[in-house]
């Protein structure tokens, strides 16, 4: 914010709370390597958190408490997580996860194919 301009406050939280999350991803009932992508529900200074899974289809984050909407892809993917109809062509696939500070959420995911991909 520039001199002489007016502002909203800036609220900074720094917590050391966590949480945990893991699961399945797969395709067709078949596990595998794929790619999982979580968008934070509430502004966050990360707007988009990404990882993978093993080849046996398992992975497991370390998460700041709150509400995420998952969605997983056989293949990379790029999109804008501030956009929230990124996922719209795919929403069959999207779910809803919500990790609390201590607890292990359990979230399963049927991963996007490359033949769903919308152009």
């Amino acid at each position: 914010v520039g001199p002489g301009n007016a502002s909203t406050p800036i609220v900074v939280t720094v917590s050391n709370q966590t949480g945990t999350l893991n699961g399945t991803v797969s395709v067709n009932g078949t596990p595998g390597r794929r790619w999982i992508y979580l968008v934070p529900a509430s502004p966050s200074i990360t707007p988009e958190i990404m990882t993978a899974s093993s080849s046996s289809g398992s992975y497991q984050m370390t998460l700041a408490p709150g509400t995420y909407q998952a969605i997983a892809f056989d293949q990379r993917y790029s999109f804008d997580p501030r956009d929230p109809n990124a996922f719209a062509p795919y929403s069959s696939h999207v779910k809803t996860v919500e990790v609390h500070a201590g607890d292990k959420a359990v979230l399963d995911l049927d991963a996007v194919t490359q033949a769903e991909l919308k152009p």
